[in-house]
């Protein structure tokens, strides 16, 4: 144990599965405390476990609110974890709610108010729980009722709080103060089960402090914000009502941010609707520090002008999404990479209809030489596309470290090419750590044995197949 302690390494199964293994270190209880052990026994080992490893590995497991789990199980091992578990506020200070589906009682209250003072002036990592990604119709007002009592106990401690994520929009009407949160850095705000669109809290503004901003399916308007803090992190998920944005209003709120190095943005209300939110200036937006870009639009959106006037030499990886478009903005997406030359390893395309992938798409791949994970989502692949990817002697490969293919939902002319392609990246490559690590693509049922079969043949890692 102390070995693998000094040497940094993480015992197999993790620190959760080593602190049940040294509960029988502790002496049994003579019943002088009630659940909990003696340890004053100086020759027992527990008693030589430093202090601080102690607490470092109490550190390192997970925290909930539930009595088996870290730090309430802590307190009853033996007298000395208990200890060891109340003098340290690190383990105190963070608060995750069960998710409405694990349902709630006013015992979670009582508990958080044992946690906000065991963890004495330590910054609090909050969570309510509230799921962003499920429909709340078949949550019950009981249970935000619940939650509601909660924030209630964390209002006195709002100046603390430095993560504060599934909040409401309703919770900054009627009980938290932006004003109030001077130590936030990470907020994600999630839909209200109120159906009322709720456009900014009322009279103020976002705290200096805030490096991470995530708005999901919300009616908050960005744009009435400003100024804005310096972000490193923006995520606009699924906008309703007044928080919809269009090109320009995007283009006005990155102008706003040049420190951003991650963003998620779905643009998906219409200039053409809006004459005053034309883009009036081919000014281009420098976000210098950009890694991570993610952009959904739906139909009649010009995201190429987005793309236009963006620049963003560090980026590693862009996510595009389009739903049902009436055409695709291949000739910005490629001018948008030969421009900026960006160090790409991550390129996904989703279409919520068949597109063509166009041959000057290889070119612009010639750019991409640390290009790792391809997604093609929705298109018709043709053979001269898939001939290209294939390595053959004597001619330069196309993004040569690609470990990772997903061409779900496409067409291919002939299966051949495909399988010729996939055989070059796998078996035929001398190189095992070249090879294709994961190939994803859907096939009709009729053909689902024989094509499965040829794919193994192919000795990907990780070969899968949706079927329909």
């Amino acid at each position: 144990m102390n070995d693998s302690l000094n040497s940094g390494n993480v015992p197999e199964g993790g620190y959760s599965e080593a602190i049940p293994s040294l509960s029988h270190l502790s002496p049994p209880s003579t019943g002088q405390t009630k659940g909990v052990a003696p340890s004053d026994a100086p020759s027992h080992p527990i008693n030589h476990i430093p202090l601080e490893i102690l607490t470092e590995i109490f550190l390192h497991l997970p925290r909930s609110l539930e009595a088996t789990e870290a730090p309430l199980i802590l307190t009853g091992v033996c007298r000395k974890w208990r200890e060891a578990a109340l003098a340290c506020p690190e383990l105190w200070d963070t608060i995750i709610l069960p998710l409405p589906s694990k349902g709630m009682t006013t015992r979670e209250n009582r508990l958080i108010k044992m946690f906000l003072q065991r963890s004495g002036a330590r910054p609090l990592n909050v969570d309510l729980g509230l799921v962003v990604n499920v429909y709340l119709r078949g949550v019950p007002k009981s249970h935000y009722q619940l939650v509601d009592m909660v924030v209630n106990s964390l209002v006195p401690h709002a100046g603390r709080i430095k993560v504060l994520n599934r909040v409401m929009p309703s919770h900054f009407l009627h009980q938290f103060s932006l004003g109030n949160l001077r130590r936030l850095e990470k907020l994600l705000i999630c839909k209200d089960q109120d159906p009322s669109h709720i456009d900014r809290p009322a009279g103020e503004r976002l705290p200096d402090s805030l490096r991470s901003l995530n708005l999901y399916e919300t009616s908050f308007n960005i744009t009435q914000m400003f100024p804005l803090p310096p972000l490193s992190q923006l995520h606009l998920r699924r906008p309703r009502g007044n928080g919809k944005l269009s090109v320009p209003q995007i283009l006005n709120v990155l102008s706003e941010l040049p420190r951003l190095r991650s963003c998620t943005l779905e643009i998906s209300r219409s200039s053409a609707t809006h004459p005053e939110e034309t883009l009036n200036c081919l000014t281009p937006i420098i976000l210098t520090d950009l890694e991570e870009l993610h952009i959904t639009w739906s139909n009649g959106i010009d995201v190429g002008a987005f793309l236009n006037v963006l620049e963003t030499p560090s980026l590693v990886s862009i996510v595009l999404h389009c739903y049902l478009p009436r055409s695709c903005p291949w000739t910005e997406i490629i001018n948008f990479i030969k421009r900026c030359k960006p160090p790409l390893k991550i390129f996904s395309f989703k279409l919520g209809g068949h597109g063509t992938v166009p041959l000057s798409f290889l070119n612009c791949l010639k750019e991409c030489g640390k290009l790792e994970d391809l997604s093609l989502i929705r298109f018709n692949i043709d053979s001269t596309f898939l001939s290209a990817l294939t390595f053959e002697p004597g001619r330069e490969r196309l993004v040569p470290v690609l470990k990772y293919l997903d061409l779900e939902w496409c067409r291919f002319p002939e299966f051949t090419s495909l399988l010729k392609m996939l055989k070059s990246r796998g078996c035929e490559l001398l190189d095992r750590d070249g090879r294709l690590k994961y190939h994803f693509r859907t096939c009709p049922n009729t053909a689902a044995g024989s094509d499965s079969e040829l794919l193994n043949h192919c000795r990907i890692e990780n070969p899968k197949m949706r079927l329909y």
